[in-house]
């Protein structure tokens, strides 16, 4: 038995050759997703990592106490829904990594969502260097557009967001902030 922790499997065929004689049993605890493979709603839980572009209109949430990481992400295709990009549950935790873009739904011309929602009485922080990037907002393709691009939407109170590094791009619209309440909303 081996402790695999943090090993990087990429070109093990190198090292173990065509595996004959070789059996290995690899078990992970690292909970990774990959967005371009979601077709369903998904929770991302404590530890997680996503990554890559979602390709559907899947909600994409949170759980409460989770400490996840967004790895270049990339939630811009939600149409025929009203769900924010990211829906945290709780509070929440998120630590950026590369490039990453979450962008509200949009249906029937309304967008009434924040790209990262964050519910009142709960506190989200951010985390990153100065080389990784969030941009957060809303579906600029909407007629009728209210959310901030982190915090709340129309009729959908916020709580606190705390930003301990990275660089932020939040926008909002109509009368969304970039970062915080929206319209008949704290």
């Amino acid at each position: 038995s081996w402790d695999m922790t943090g090993v990087n499997l990429t070109g093990l065929n190198q090292y173990i050759g065509n595996g004959t004689g070789i059996s290995m049993n690899l078990t992970t605890t690292a909970n990774i997703v990959d967005l371009s493979l979601v077709t369903t709603d998904v929770t991302l839980t404590d530890g997680c990592m996503a990554y890559g572009k979602l390709n559907g209109s899947y909600q994409i949430s949170i759980a409460a106490d989770a400490n996840v990481t967004l790895r270049d992400v990339d939630i811009t295709s939600l149409t025929n829904c009203s769900y924010p990009g990211l829906t945290c549950l709780g509070d929440a935790y998120i630590t950026i990594k590369g490039i990453n873009t979450v962008i509200s739904g949009i249906t029937e011309g309304f967008c009434l969502s924040p790209g990262i929602f964050i519910p009142e009485g709960y506190t989200l922080k951010i985390f990153g260097t100065d080389s990784d990037v969030l941009n957060a907002g809303i579906n600029e393709n909407a007629s009728f557009v209210h959310g901030a691009g982190i915090g709340g939407g129309r009729e959908m109170n916020c709580g606190n967001i705390v930003i301990y590094g990275g660089r932020i791009n939040a926008t909002g619209s109509g009368w969304g902030a970039g970062i915080g309440g929206s319209e008949d909303t704290s």
